[in-house]
């Protein structure tokens, strides 16, 4: 069965929370931002509390009120994207250097730069 399947199952029923593991993983990027704003309206409209687990930060800038950062089980940060997405976050979870960035939208944008240590010429 696919995503869209099990997904519009669990909608049709109508919780009160739903929890998402990288429910975009296998979409193109329009398809991406689709169902995140269909998922952000959702939770607008009728108060669904919904929790995700993306590995695309610059996702979860753009779309959670709140992000939590979790590294080796243990609860590294809280907040709005600003506050958890910082350089030195990066750099102690996921072991990188990355610029983080305000775009002209407000919205933030990790840009990766290497990996921390790395001392050449980013490939």
């Amino acid at each position: 069965m696919t995503f869209a399947v099990f997904l519009t199952q669990a909608l049709f029923r109508a919780p009160r929370v739903l929890l998402l593991d990288e429910p975009t993983a296998a979409l193109d990027l329009r398809h991406q931002l689709l169902v995140l704003d269909r998922l952000r309206q959702l939770a607008a409209s009728t108060g669904t509390i919904i929790a995700m687990a993306p590995h695309d930060l610059n996702l979860a800038a753009q779309f959670a009120d709140r992000l939590i950062a979790l590294h080796e089980g243990t609860l590294r940060a809280a907040g709005p994207a600003e506050t958890v997405l910082t350089c030195d976050n990066l750099a102690g979870m996921y072991g990188i250097e990355a610029d983080v960035l305000r775009l002209g939208n407000a919205r933030l944008q990790v840009m990766p730069l290497r990996a921390s240590g790395h001392t050449g010429a980013p490939a």
